[in-house]
């Protein structure tokens, strides 16, 4: 019964997750915390994460509108997901994007900390 469990929920997992759930059990095995508090704290960190880029995209929505250099049509910030490889020869983290013209500026700064600087930029 418990193997049926296991190969469920390592089917769930995927071959390439679990080589990092693998190493992250160790490091919390080797650290002396739990799973529980692990997961406690990581559920935690995400909603942290979420709360903030919520309130980075209301602050773009209520208050300052980022927009294109080229059009003034409103701009995305995008994070790209990418490593640096075949398919992202320069390493870019995050995108600029006009949603109007085809205005594009790549970065190697993080989509949150994009977006941050050009807020700052606007206020100015």
């Amino acid at each position: 019964m418990l193997n049926a469990k296991l190969r469920k929920i390592l089917t769930g997992v995927g071959s390439r997750n679990l080589e990092t759930a693998i190493s992250v059990a160790n490091l919390l095995e080797k650290n002396e915390i739990s799973m529980a508090d692990f997961v406690s704290y990581g559920k935690a960190y995400m909603l942290e994460k979420k709360r903030k880029a919520q309130e980075a995209n209301d602050l773009i929505a209520n208050s300052l509108k980022l927009s294109c250099p080229v059009c003034g049509e409103p701009i995305n910030v995008i994070s790209i997901r990418l490593p640096k490889g075949k398919q992202n020869k320069m390493g870019w983290v995050s995108l600029v994007q006009c949603t109007k013209c085809i205005y594009e500026s790549y970065s190697k700064m993080d989509a949150q900390k994009k977006f941050e600087q050009l807020i700052r930029l606007v206020r100015r």
